[in-house]
């Protein structure tokens, strides 16, 4: 073989090598360049409502956020009353859409036949799509006077000793506005926390069943504590929706700037407030502080972002040491059909898989234990270490 015919494929090997880098490179910096630019929007929105709102940032300063002041005429502004409308809605929405969404969602999972399931995800799917502006228009014409006429009586007859249910009821008030602000934060949670409960794996209910689970208890311990994570972000999702809507609420809310201790009181929003006085403020002050109110609302937005980190999939199991020890407790009181373990490194998970005849079996991806530990009844050991966790040591006997 002469020297030529070795060179040549050599170098052309390297040029391959040389323009696949290139490419990797670009690619790295394109897809940089596009994450950059939400950073970048981000940035330039918070600069742009702290830019507007700088007369009242140096007029008020952070008296404006403790004022239940709000007087155009005198140029006097605070936003304490938007800020207690917009939690006390916000909570209200919570509490009533939680429940159900999560519900809802487990019924879908778990427990409703195929048919029903296609059936009420499309509806589900469709109240997401509802626009708005018709909810409110609803809001307005159906669900303000049958609150007026029929719950808020009710309410305020059976709980009238408390101040949240005390006072002239006018129908719209912060109550209703937390109702219709349920009413469309419900589709998103539920969506999101049906697909956590999806990507719980079979085999933890399989293992709750081997242990003589019903399925009330399987579903409580081995699905809901499993997938609470997932299920928290999603409260958090139906959260940041709640705390931006601003057409829905401003029609049902009253747009009351004040705070009351009843429920049935008109109330007012951040949105709200910018939605119905912005083309009102004649004044630069005026302006200013409606720009402040974006900006805080922006704020109340970043600290709910902070909260909404949550894994798409349920966290796989991390190792710890309590599971070893009591591993081996349980293999060495209940010793049946010896077995050598694979213990997975700390880089690795353990992978159950179960066979419906000859019970469970455990596979690892990770280097050998190096002496045999006695193999558990097949359930004990399946929940064992499908639900504690284990760390990677040498085993003892």
């Amino acid at each position: 073989m002469t020297p030529s015919t070795t060179t040549a494929p050599s170098v052309l090997e390297a040029g391959n090598i040389g323009r696949r880098a290139w490419g990797d490179r670009v690619f790295k910096y394109l897809t940089l360049s596009m994450a950059l630019v939400v950073f970048v929007l981000i940035v330039l929105i918070g600069f742009e409502l702290a830019k507007g709102s700088h007369l009242t940032l140096r007029k008020f300063g952070a008296h404006f956020l403790a004022s239940s002041d709000w007087d155009p005429v005198n140029e006097q502004f605070g936003a304490l009353p938007f800020i207690f409308g917009t939690l006390v809605s916000s909570a209200i929405a919570l509490v009533i859409a939680v429940p159900l969404s999560i519900a809802t969602a487990v019924y879908l999972t778990e427990l409703a036949p195929f048919w029903l399931r296609q059936t009420l995800t499309t509806f589900i799917e469709l109240l997401a799509a509802v626009p708005s502006v018709i909810l409110g228009l609803w809001g307005i014409f159906v669900m303000v006077p049958w609150l007026r006429v029929h719950l808020f009586p009710w309410l305020k007859s059976g709980l009238g000793f408390l101040p949240l249910f005390q006072g002239p009821i006018y129908g719209v008030s912060i109550l209703a506005g937390g109702i219709i602000i349920s009413i469309m934060i419900i589709p998103i949670i539920t969506s999101v926390s049906r697909e956590i409960l999806r990507s719980v794996p079979g085999l933890q209910r399989e293992a709750a069943y081997a242990l003589g689970a019903t399925r009330w208890e399987v579903t409580r311990i081995a699905v809901l504590s499993y997938a609470k994570k997932g299920l928290f972000g999603a409260v958090i999702l139906g959260l940041g929706r709640a705390l931006g809507e601003t057409m829905a609420v401003t029609m049902v809310i009253g747009n009351r700037p004040e705070i009351a201790k009843s429920l049935f009181a008109p109330g007012y929003t951040l949105a709200s407030v910018i939605a119905n006085e912005f083309t009102e403020a004649t004044t630069d002050v005026y302006l200013s502080g409606l720009f402040e109110i974006g900006l805080v609302l922006l704020g109340v937005t970043r600290q709910r972002v902070r909260q909404d980190h949550y894994p798409s999939r349920t966290t796989p199991i991390h190792p710890g040491k309590r599971g070893h020890s009591l591993g081996l407790l349980i293999g060495c009181i209940t010793h049946i059909a010896p077995h050598t373990l694979d213990y997975p490194t700390s880089s690795s998970y353990a992978r159950i898989s179960m066979d419906r005849k000859w019970g469970a079996s455990l596979r690892y991806h990770a280097r050998p234990c190096p002496q045999g530990i006695p193999h558990a009844w097949p359930a004990l050991w399946l929940v064992f270490y499908s639900v504690i966790p284990h760390t990677p040591r040498q085993c003892q006997r």
